[in-house]
C-alpha cells in the first residue's frame, strides 16, 4: 500500500496538550517542557504520523473491496461495491471506538478501595461518574462516515463514475483514520490516553494517566452523623523517559505482559491487532505529577434502634415534613402537642386493598 500523504492535514489540538504543566510533583526533578510557539506545529506533526499506521489497518483488509469498485461493469454493481466498502469502514468506525471505550475504562483507577462501607462507597461513586462523563462524551458519538453517491452523481459517465469512487474509498480511509487519531488527541485532553515522543539515538518519552481516589473518614461521637469523611479525585501524569529504545509487536515482547493487558490487545479488533506496538526500553527517569480534581466531602449517621413516638406531617401519602429526637431538646421530646386544638379525631391509615393502583386511583 503506497503511504499516504498527510501533510495537508490539520488537527485540533486540545489546550491541555499545549502546555504540560500539572500543578504537583513527588519527585525534586521539574519538568523542562514548557509551551512554546512550536508545540502545536510538532503536536500536529506526530498526530500526522500516527495516521499512516491507522490507514495501512484500515485500507490493507479492504483492498479485495477496493479492487471490486475499480472492476465493477455495470452501474448498478459499481454502486453496490462502493457502498459494501463504506458500510465496511463504518463498521470499523464503530469497532475502533469501542476499543477506545475499552482503554478508556482499563485499569483507569488506583482505587484504595476505602477502609470502610462509607469510604468505598464513595470511591466507587467518583470512579463511575468519571467514567460516565467520558464515556458520553462526543469522542464516542463520532460522525459516520457519508456517501457521495447522489441522483446528480450517477447521472455522470460510467467511467467518470468509477474513478471517482475509486478514489473516495481511499478518502474515506484517509478520512477515517485521521478521525481515529483526532479522537485520541480528544481524550488526551480528558487525561485518559497518554502521548509517545521518539526522539533520536533510540530513545523515547511516554506519558499515561493514572486516576486514584483517595479517601479518608474519622468518627465523631458528638453528631448524630457519627461517620465523616473525604474523597479526593486525583489525576497522576506519569512520565517515562527511556534510551536503548524500540517498539514491537506485544507478541514479540522480550517482557511478561500482564494478564489484563493480554486481554485488552485481545479485544481489540481483528484489522488492528497487527498494528498495535509495545514502545520498550531501559528507564532512566520517571516523573509522577499530580492534580486534585475534585474534593467531596460525606457524612453518615448511624443507624441505632430507637423507642420513641415518631411524628410526620402529612396530606394523603405525601410527607410534608417529619422530625425525629434530634431535632428538639429533651423537654419537648416529652410534651404533648397542646398546642393544637384537639378538635380532630384520631384516624386510621385506610386499609391496603388489592386493586392496582390506577383502579384505586381512577376508579373501578
Amino acid at each position: 500500500m503506497v503511504a499516504a500523504n498527510w501533510d495537508d492535514f490539520e488537527f485540533r489540538i486540545p489546550e491541555v496538550l499545549q502546555s504540560h504543566e500539572l500543578t504537583r510533583s513527588r519527585n525534586r526533578v521539574p519538568s523542562r517542557e514548557l509551551a512554546n510557539a512550536d508545540r502545536v506545529d510538532a503536536l500536529n506533526s506526530l498526530a500526522r504520523g500516527s495516521c499512516q499506521p491507522l490507514y495501512q489497518a484500515i485500507s490493507v483488509p479492504l483492498a479485495d473491496q477496493f479492487n471490486s469498485v475499480a472492476t465493477a461493469s455495470t452501474r448498478n454493481e459499481l454502486v453496490n461495491r462502493y457502498n459494501e466498502v463504506l458500510q465496511s469502514m463504518n463498521t470499523m468506525q464503530e469497532q475502533w471506538t469501542e476499543f477506545l471505550a475499552r482503554c478508556v475504562a482499563f485499569d483507569a483507577f488506583n482505587e484504595n478501595g476505602g477502609k470502610t462501607p462509607s469510604e468505598q462507597l464513595a470511591s466507587t461513586t467518583l470512579s463511575e461518574e468519571w467514567k460516565r462523563q467520558v464515556l458520553s462524551g462526543p469522542v464516542f458519538k463520532p460522525q459516520r462516515l457519508q456517501s457521495i453517491v447522489t441522483a446528480e452523481f450517477v447521472s455522470r459517465n460510467g467511467n467518470d463514475m468509477r474513478g471517482l469512487l475509486v478514489q473516495d474509498c481511499d478518502s474515506l480511509a484517509r478520512q477515517l483514520a485521521s478521525d481515529c487519531v483526532q479522537q485520541l488527541l480528544d481524550l488526551v485532553e480528558s487525561f485518559s490516553i497518554g502521548i509517545a515522543q521518539w526522539y533520536s539515538g533510540h530513545t523515547c518519552c511516554y506519558r499515561f494517566f493514572r486516576r486514584n481516589v483517595r479517601t479518608t473518614s474519622a468518627r465523631d461521637t458528638r453528631a448524630i452523623a457519627a461517620n465523616r469523611g473525604t474523597a479526593q479525585y486525583v489525576i497522576e501524569a506519569h512520565e517515562h523517559h527511556l534510551m536503548d529504545a524500540y517498539a514491537c509487536h506485544p507478541l514479540n515482547a522480550p517482557i511478561e505482559i500482564p494478564s489484563s493487558v493480554r486481554q485488552l490487545v485481545r479485544h481489540s479488533p481483528d484489522w488492528l491487532k497487527g498494528h498495535l506496538r509495545l514502545a520498550v526500553g531501559t528507564l532512566t527517569q520517571e516523573v509522577i505529577h499530580e492534580r486534585v480534581i475534585s474534593e467531596t466531602r460525606w457524612a453518615v449517621a448511624d443507624a441505632l434502634p430507637r423507642m420513641h413516638f415518631d411524628p410526620a406531617l402529612t396530606i394523603g401519602s405525601f410527607v410534608l415534613t417529619a422530625w425525629g429526637p434530634s431535632d428538639i431538646g429533651e423537654v419537648e421530646k416529652t410534651a404533648k402537642f397542646d398546642v393544637v386544638e384537639r378538635v380532630l379525631d384520631v384516624e386510621q391509615p385506610e386499609t391496603r386493598t388489592s386493586l392496582p393502583l390506577w383502579q384505586r386511583v381512577l376508579g373501578g
